[in-house]
C-alpha cells in the first residue's frame, strides 16, 4: 500500500517545493522596484560601487556584494560595462537612478 503511494508523495513534496520557490521569487521581483537600477560604467565593479555608495546603503561591501549577486542573479562579481544592475539603494534616496554620476 505504501508502495502504491508513494509516486504521489513524491509528486505532491515537488509540487510544493515548486510553490515555495515561485512565491519566493515572485515577493523578491516586487521588492526589487523599490531600489535602484544603475548602467555599469567603464571602471565599474561591485567593490567601488559599494564604497562610493556606502552613504546610501549601510551594508558592509561584502554583503553590498552578495546582495547585488543574489538579486541580479549573478554568478560571480564581476560586472560588465553596459549592464544594467539593480543596488541596494532605495529610488527615493538615489537621485539619479539611469546613469550613475560617479567621480571616477
Amino acid at each position: 500500500m505504501l508502495k502504491d503511494s508513494l509516486p504521489y508523495i513524491f509528486t505532491f513534496m515537488a509540487l510544493m517545493i515548486t510553490m515555495v520557490f515561485a512565491v519566493a521569487y515572485s515577493g523578491q521581483q516586487s521588492n526589487l522596484k523599490d531600489y535602484a537600477t544603475i548602467k555599469v560604467e567603464e571602471g565599474d565593479n561591485l567593490w567601488n560601487l559599494a564604497d562610493k555608495l556606502e552613504d546610501k546603503h549601510g551594508l558592509s561591501k561584502i554583503d553590498f556584494v552578495q546582495w547585488v549577486q543574489d538579486n541580479n542573479h549573478l554568478n560571480s562579481p564581476v560586472i560588465h560595462p553596459g549592464e544594467s544592475v539593480v543596488i541596494p539603494v532605495k529610488k527615493d534616496s538615489f537621485t539619479e537612478v539611469k546613469n550613475l554620476a560617479i567621480d571616477k
